[in-house]
């Protein structure tokens, strides 16, 4: 006989009430430590693939985005004739006049 049997027999209601109690809690407990582990196990071994699987759709996605494009946002326009243009420094100075010569500017 197991334990459990035994002890029923001599104990009061109350009591055994609490030992069914204490023997479901140690089932619960020996669930939650082997099974939720493995279940564990298993949910992570199966998620693993899934930013893998979540990049690549996006890739795709992409792809197809890419190549539905219409031809002509596709074509270049040829560069506009290249201006004369002034020196950089001379740029600058002018600039440099402009903030300098404007009344909110100064210090």
């Amino acid at each position: 006989m197991t334990a459990p049997a035994v002890a029923d027999r001599g104990l009061p209601p109350s009591l055994r009430r609490f030992w069914a109690s204490a023997a479901a809690a140690n089932v619960a407990d020996g669930i939650r430590a082997g099974a939720l582990p493995l279940i564990g196990a298993l949910l992570f071994a199966t998620a693993m693939f899934v930013p893998l699987a979540v990049d690549a759709s996006a890739l795709v996605v992409a792809v197809i985005l890419v190549l539905t494009l219409p031809r002509a946002a596709s074509t270049v326009a040829a560069p506009p004739a290249r201006e004369e243009r002034p020196r950089l420094l001379t740029e600058l100075l002018g600039g440099a006049r402009r903030l300098l010569g404007h009344p909110r500017s100064r210090w």
